[in-house]
């Protein structure tokens, strides 16, 4: 994805000759708007994408990923907010934008303008993005109008100018380590009345409005969040965007803080997510959306750890009851992950590693991947407090973030404490296939690997202010990647597989449960927290593995030692399962010999924790083994989740063009190949390849020719098409320097 801009010199009156700029990272384009010159305050002038033929109408512009709030005036005639308070509200959501003042701003008035990165979207969603945004700004007390420019699509944006520059008035901020703006998408064949009647009436009848008025108010609040988050549902807002407009609006309630806000806060997640669940079921009678429905997908053994000896059973239950949608498949690796956490001072495998699982777990839409996130961690946590002197799962839960680098993720870690990185793994996938040997990336995929091990993380490179991340050995890492499979068959192909991502952690690849109308009546009979019981015992079982995990370097950790016959039954099946499908496939070779460590995490967990339970309930341990056939059938639906992962979901048939481009591409990156034209040795400079010149180098290499097929294609039309592919799906980007066409990796 670009962030393109049309530049036009001049005032406004001119519409034509506008060049393209087009810009791989947000933070280039706001570095852009950080100096403001000397100027009229009509000169020159932006517009928010790429113009076709560089004339400004709406018809030349067919989508852009970015938003322009113009901070002209105040709700209701009041005082306009400062650019620095609406910067300072972006940044607490974690929305990439920036701000500059326009020439109009003085120290009495404010006058800005704010550029936010969004997800791709068209004219026709234009308004509906702008009223969401304003909306959650308006609950951070940012109460901007909605000026009749914002609406429009080709709109002239004034590059940052002032009469003297210097007079100290011109101010900036910027923000782009964030997320981007999840767009809004409404349908092109719906008009403008339907797009308002629906926005500015709900269902029931109340306006929208008086919707606000009640959760302002403190009147009501369940129904009004409920009308209201299934009517941004409806008109394509996402699921997170609504979250947090609610979160914003009850903030801004006259009974913020009460017992029944507090109540209503806490169901946000719960309403949304129902609202997307009543929206799914009611498009089955329509035209559905067009959707992953995995096939011959892997069964998962239900039931499996209720087959153990207690507590498990127990421990699984009590999981359980707290799950919002609980999926056995999905709710297994939090279950695990938490117990490894909990014991992971005092146990280690046979092979001394510390008690580390790594799980990706692969779901489609709607299938309940939250069940396994924080909200489980977090329920639990709510009903240890209640009587309860500690609680376990607060240490477990707090420490909540994501990986989207190698910066962020080496300073996740702190004095190896726990933490619970949670991801919606798209983003991470694109930025592997995409990187073209990007050093952070390839930087974090190497510390994943290490962290799988559960030996070490290494520090290869600076990560935040105090320099250099210092190592952390056995590090207590767990980390949940979500991800659905069009997202693995889209960025994952067979030269990634050995990453380390894709082939460590196990994968829960869920099976769609909830059809049709009757997901409407398991939501309305889903339990309340209020309603669940946790047993006692088990509360206190919990506890006192709770207090274990905060005991460090006082004893030696046990070895967890499976007996002969338990390693016999896994070799045997190993030998029988495994070894067959290695020898015949090296791909399959590489993802199957990794399966060797989440067995033996696996079995240590759950025998560390019978262990633990007898001792704390009868002084002594009684259990020395549990018969590894017991844990057979979830380890053969890990086997069976990879292969199915790697058969029906990474993509293999690369073109030839395509890697022969990308080849080139990095030979001219890494000055394997000299350009004479100094226009093109500008721009390779600047990380941009000029596309005659990857012409010329393509073109030179005769051998490389010859293996690729062109049809009944010339070259250059072959190129173009390629070129043209590679860039919809984001393996490439295109650029102009000075006119001059070129291509660039996205990362660089």
């Amino acid at each position: 994805m670009s962030y393109d801009i049309t530049y036009f010199k001049g005032s406004h009156r001119n519409t034509k000759g506008g060049d393209c700029w087009s810009f791989d990272v947000f933070k280039e384009l706001a570095d852009e708007f950080k100096v403001c010159a000397k100027g009229a305050k009509h000169s020159a002038y932006v517009v928010r994408g790429e113009l076709k033929n560089g004339e400004r109408k709406d018809a030349n512009m067919s989508v852009s990923n970015l938003l322009v709030i113009d901070g002209d005036e105040g709700l209701r005639g009041k005082e306009l907010c400062s650019p620095k308070s609406v910067h300072e509200a972006l940044l607490e959501l974690n929305i990439n934008h920036f701000i500059y003042t326009t020439h109009s701003h003085s120290a009495s008035v404010n006058k800005f303008r704010v550029f936010i990165a969004a997800t791709t979207y068209n004219k026709q969603s234009l308004k509906a993005n702008n009223k969401s945004i304003l909306k959650l700004l308006a609950g951070k007390d940012c109460k901007i109008k909605n000026v009749k420019e914002m609406g429009a699509w080709s709109q002239p944006w004034f590059v940052p100018t002032r009469d003297n520059p210097e007079d100290g008035l011109f101010e900036h901020y910027s923000f782009t380590d964030g997320n981007d703006w999840e767009s809004i998408h409404v349908e092109e064949n719906k008009t403008e009345a339907e797009t308002q009647t629906s926005e500015s009436r709900a269902e029931g009848g109340e306006s929208l409005d008086e919707l606000y008025e009640n959760i302002r108010s403190g009147k009501e609040y369940h129904e009004s969040l409920r009308t209201i988050s299934y009517q941004y549902i409806k008109d394509g807002m996402s699921a997170a965007n609504c979250k947090a407009i609610l979160r914003t609006m009850l903030d801004g309630s006259s009974d913020a803080g009460s017992e029944r806000w507090k109540t209503r806060y806490n169901d946000i997640d719960r309403l949304v997510d129902g609202a997307v669940s009543r929206k799914d079921d009611e498009t089955k009678f329509g035209e559905a959306p067009k959707e992953y429905v995995p096939s011959n997908v892997p069964s998962f053994p239900r039931g499996v750890l209720r087959t153990l000896p207690e507590p498990w059973p127990q421990i699984y239950d009590m999981y359980e009851s707290v799950a919002r949608e609980p999926i056995e498949a999905l709710l297994v690796p939090t279950v695990l992950s938490s117990m490894a956490h909990f014991l992971c001072n005092k146990y280690q495998t046979f092979e001394e590693k510390n008690l580390n699982l790594m799980f990706l777990n692969l779901a489609p839409s709607s299938s309940g991947k939250d069940a396994n996130s924080t909200s489980v961690l977090n329920g639990l946590s709510k009903k240890f407090r209640v009587g309860a002197v500690s609680d376990p799962f607060v240490r477990f839960s707090q420490y909540y973030t994501t990986v989207t680098s190698d910066t962020s993720f080496m300073e996740a870690f702190k004095d190896n404490d726990f933490f619970w990185v949670d991801t919606e793994v798209t983003n991470f996938f694109k930025m592997m296939s995409n990187s073209g040997g990007n050093a952070s990336v390839s930087g974090v995929s190497t510390k994943i690997i290490e962290v799988g091990n559960g030996v070490g993380l290494s520090a290869k490179k600076k990560a935040g202010k105090d320099g250099n991340s210092e190592g952390i050995p056995n590090p207590n890492c767990q980390i949940l990647f979500y991800a659905q499979p069009d997202t693995i068959s889209e960025y994952l192909n067979m030269d990634m597989i050995d990453s380390g991502l894709f082939g460590r952690p196990i994968m829960s690849i869920s099976d769609v449960e909830r059809k049709g109308r009757p997901r409407m009546f398991n939501n309305s009979k889903s339990r309340r927290m209020t309603d669940v019981k946790l047993d006692e015992e088990i509360m206190k079982f919990c506890i006192h593995l709770g207090e274990i995990s905060k005991v460090t370097n006082i004893f030696i950790p046990h070895t967890i030692i499976p007996t002969d016959s338990e390693i016999d039954t896994l070799e045997e099946w190993y030998g029988r399962e495994m070894w067959p499908l290695m020898e015949a496939d090296e791909v399959m070779n590489i993802i199957l010999r990794r399966i060797g460590i989440p067995f033996e995490q696996t079995w240590s967990v759950i025998i560390a924790v019978i262990r633990e339970w007898e001792l704390f309930k009868y002084g002594k341990v009684e259990t020395k083994s549990i018969g590894c056939e017991k844990l057979l059938p979830l380890f053969e639906f890990w086997k069976d989740c990879k292969i199915y992962a790697v058969k029906e979901l990474v993509n293999d048939n690369v073109d030839p063009l395509v890697e022969a481009i990308i080849g080139v591409c990095r030979d001219i990156m890494n000055k394997k190949c000299q350009p004479s034209k100094v226009g093109h040795r500008n721009a390779i400079k600047e990380s941009k390849i000029p596309i005659s010149y990857l012409y010329e180098v393509l073109k030179n290499r005769s051998k490389l020719l010859k293996s690729i097929d062109l049809g009944h294609m010339g070259l250059n039309a072959k190129l173009n098409i390629t070129i043209d592919g590679m860039v919809k799906t984001g393996t490439l980007s295109k650029v102009k320097i000075k006119s001059m066409e070129c291509v660039a990796f996205p990362l660089l």
